[in-house]
């Protein structure tokens, strides 16, 4: 669907602060300080990937890069340089400096050039994207948002004097190269905590946390456990009715949501044979989460469908232990090499059977385990954090460019700013997470 409210309504109500100005600026109309030149229509024909001149195409726009080239004369209005202000015309509106290469202007991209004299490129590049969630926001739409030129002519923007457009760009780039900068380093402590996580699991079954590398006793999965079993092939309906039909689709990041998982029909029979239980384990046989498994904790009444392998730990090993140990890389190891099937990847129950693990005593399993969660709790608090500041600075941003686009950011010392201010307090040094000492959580063979 287009765009058919008022505009200036839009403005009216600024929903969001960033359609503001200050008292002093006028508006005007886009149309007024820059020209809209819209992508040229280029045949696919003329695509590949290794001749002609780059196309830059929506997707590309916020990637810097391009992945289609295209053969053929072109006319060279619609050469996008480096630098240059593009925006997406379907979808989700978006707007960027075009980072990539030298590239042509693909159909449903529009290119805008301000004239610089009146409209600072960079400052257009701050202001416009306010706008233009604006519009998306207020597109109906059943499939697909759509963007024409001439409302992006008729977008009325703010117009400081020139002098102030140059300060409040600077002054927005010194911000948020500086929470760039936190957002980075933010991002490098996630990095590492998924990796001490890995270490964590890694030591626990074949390094120096456990000992199980010089001495416990290595099994195959299939002496282990009860049962190893494909799930029932059934028609998951909408209804309550009948137990809870579990699916690959419905375990997502490690979690399922009874509440939204389909009932199936089923005999008593094949329930009872079918049916899950606490401490069962659930494998994908086959897709793009191939060999992930999934602890189950309480469920409801529930069978498991046949893209699914259950299996059921014997009294042997703890659930909880074996499903610590199909998240080390000692397993992911051997079911890289376990995995079938030319085109999609598949495990299959008797080759999973196959898997070696090593299973100390109970006492040692349990120690096992209450060390893995010792220390997974940190790692777990200290990415809460992160993740929280990063969600922060969404809020700081905007916060920034609403001050910007009210006229007070270039009266402020910047000493006084919002940014400033959450970049002291941060102290990213207590983010720091230090290497446990091993030695002290060893577990002895035989303990």
């Amino acid at each position: 669907m287009t765009f058919t409210e008022n505009l200036d309504d839009i403005v009216q109500r600024n929903g969001d602060g960033l359609l503001a100005r200050h008292d002093s600026w006028g508006r005007v109309r886009l149309r007024e300080v820059a020209t809209v030149l819209n992508g040229y229509p280029f045949e696919s024909a003329r695509f590949n990937k290794d001749e002609g001149f780059p196309l830059l195409r929506i997707r590309d726009i916020l990637n810097d890069r391009t992945e289609v080239r295209v053969t053929g004369s072109w006319d060279p209005r619609y050469k996008v340089n480096p630098g240059e202000l593009v925006v997406g015309m379907d979808g989700d509106f978006n707007c960027a400096l075009w980072q990539g290469p030298a590239a042509l202007l693909n159909q449903r991209v529009c290119k805008i050039t301000p004239h610089e004299s009146i409209y600072l490129r960079k400052f257009l590049n701050w202001v416009l994207p306010g706008y233009l969630h604006a519009i998306n926001e207020a597109t109906s739409s059943v499939t697909v948002r759509h963007l024409s030129s001439r409302t992006i002519q008729e977008i009325p923007l703010p117009l400081p004097p020139l002098a102030e457009q140059r300060r409040i760009v600077e002054s927005i780039e010194s911000y948020f190269t500086r929470l760039d900068a936190v957002a980075a380093t933010l991002e490098r402590v996630r990095m590492n905590l998924a990796r001490y996580r890995r270490s964590v699991l890694r030591l626990s079954f074949e390094g120096d946390l456990t000992g199980t590398a010089s001495g416990f006793p290595l099994r195959r999965l299939k002496e282990v456990a009860d049962r190893i079993q494909y799930g029932y092939t059934a028609s998951a309906t909408e209804t309550l009715e009948g137990p809870r039909f579990l699916r690959i689709t419905d375990i997502q990041n490690g979690k399922v949501d009874w509440g939204s998982v389909p009932g199936c029909r089923i005999d008593d029979s094949a329930e009872n044979q079918f049916a899950l239980v606490d401490g069962d384990l659930v494998f994908a046989r086959t897709g793009a989460t191939t060999g992930k498994s999934y602890l189950i904790r309480n469920p409801p009444k529930a069978v498991f469908a046949s893209y699914l392998i259950r299996v059921r730990p014997s009294r042997e090993v703890i659930p909880q232990f074996l499903w610590y140990f199909f998240q080390s890389d000692r397993y992911w190891r051997q079911i890289h090499t376990l995995k079938q099937g030319v085109g999609q990847p598949n495990v299959s129950g008797s080759r999973l059977a196959e898997v070696l693990l090593p299973v100390p005593p109970l006492s040692g399993q349990q120690r096992i385990i209450a060390e893995i969660e010792r220390r997974f709790s940190v790692i777990d608090e200290v990415t809460s954090e992160v993740r929280a500041t990063l969600t922060r600075f969404a809020g700081i941003r905007r916060s920034i460019l609403k001050n910007a686009f009210e006229g007070r950011i270039a009266r402020q010392d910047p000493n006084d700013e919002p940014a400033s201010s959450l970049l002291e307090r941060m102290k990213l040094k207590r983010l720091v997470v230090e290497t446990p000492n091993h030695e002290t959580a060893r577990l002895q063979p035989g303990a």
